[in-house]
């Protein structure tokens, strides 16, 4: 008996470490106006890692989903022309309001930037230049660096704790299925942005009729024409061995690129 009552409260505090948690809250400017747009990303305070994100609406109102197991989490927000605010928090739901102070800094020249994060309906594009570092080579090797993505050692991507459901490319399944290959090789400084489709039907005969509960992903290129691959050829003596993996990739399409 005492074998299942501690084995029952195992399973519960561990459901409690990693349950879900929620923040919900408001972002404005000092004086009291909805600042709509921000970016409110949680983090690792240890790792600085992305746990969760998301975006103020018209109203200044956000909420956000995120698991881990750290103890202390460090809350960011980010706007145009306003200065960033970052607050350390515990693990838990909870609700936290923030009031930025506007940042105009003059400069001679004007300098456009895309947003870290941008969402339009169901769609979420991520700006690969601004999650990639001089470390990262592939575009898998970005993806895992992005809110809500996991990719594993075939180059498979879990969104938000599912896989994905289709894989494009400029808008194309070109690898049916067996995208892994891309994400390891296509190099990332070809990738453009990543758009993530959340509550994605694959089938056309069954969208707006049955919900799915998973994402797709589209890659969009930087140009028309991408091309990348990588090769290995191997042998030995007697018995002989052979070891050959290519997997050249050719990517082309007439579509110009999205702005």
């Amino acid at each position: 008996m005492r074998k299942w009552l501690f084995l029952f409260a195992l399973i519960s505090m561990l459901s409690n470490v990693f349950a879900q948690n929620v923040i919900i809250g408001k972002i404005t400017e000092k004086d009291g106006k909805a600042l709509s747009g921000a970016t409110v990303m949680v983090e690792d305070a240890n790792t600085s890692g992305i746990k969760g994100y998301a975006i103020s609406d018209g109203k200044g109102i956000y909420k956000l989903s995120f698991s881990s197991d750290a103890s202390k989490l460090s809350v960011r927000v980010k706007a145009f022309n306003h200065k960033e605010k970052v607050q350390t928090v515990d693990n838990k739901s909870q609700t936290l309001n923030f009031s930025l102070e506007l940042n105009f800094t003059e400069i001679k020249e004007i300098v456009l930037k895309n947003k870290l994060i941008t969402k339009k309906g169901d769609t979420i594009t991520y700006d690969l230049k601004s999650f990639s570092s001089k470390s990262n080579r592939t575009l898998a090797d970005v993806l895992k660096k992005m809110p809500g993505m996991e990719v594993q050692s075939d180059g498979t991507v879990i969104y938000q704790g599912k896989p994905i459901n289709k894989f494009n490319v400029n808008g194309k399944d070109l690898m049916e299925g067996a995208y892994g290959t891309v994400n390891n090789a296509l190099p990332k400084d070809a990738v453009k942005d990543v758009q993530v489709m959340e509550n994605h039907q694959p089938i056309k005969l069954l969208k707006d009729k049955v919900p799915s509960e998973q994402a797709a992903l589209n890659i969009r290129l930087k140009r028309k024409i991408t091309m990348t691959g990588r090769g290995e050829v191997s042998a030995g003596f007697s018995p002989f061995l052979w070891n050959v993996k290519l997997t050249p990739m050719f990517f082309w399409t007439k579509e110009p690129m999205g702005s």
